[in-house]
């Protein structure tokens, strides 16, 4: 879920990011309701458990991109 409070660059964008990825993997679909970002990753069996990974969300807004970044927000467990 989004903190819009947190931002310390700025607001967050509008609209749905263009682009999600938590640690190696990337999001395969992506949704947004209000502050809430679904993203759907295709993580594959032999996949490392127990690590905490980074997120990165990548939002278009005009000519720039707008990268929001969060640390240790995804744990693969079985």
């Amino acid at each position: 879920m989004l903190d819009p409070a947190a931002a310390r660059r700025g607001p967050i964008p509008d609209g749905k990011p263009s682009w999600v990825q938590c640690g190696p993997y990337e999001a395969v679909a992506i949704a947004r309701e209000g502050n809430t970002i679904t993203a759907t990753l295709d993580v594959p069996a032999d996949a490392s458990l127990g690590m905490l990974l980074d997120c990165h969300l990548e939002f278009e807004a005009g000519r720039r991109t707008r990268a929001v970044k969060k640390n240790d927000v995804l744990r693969i467990v079985e």
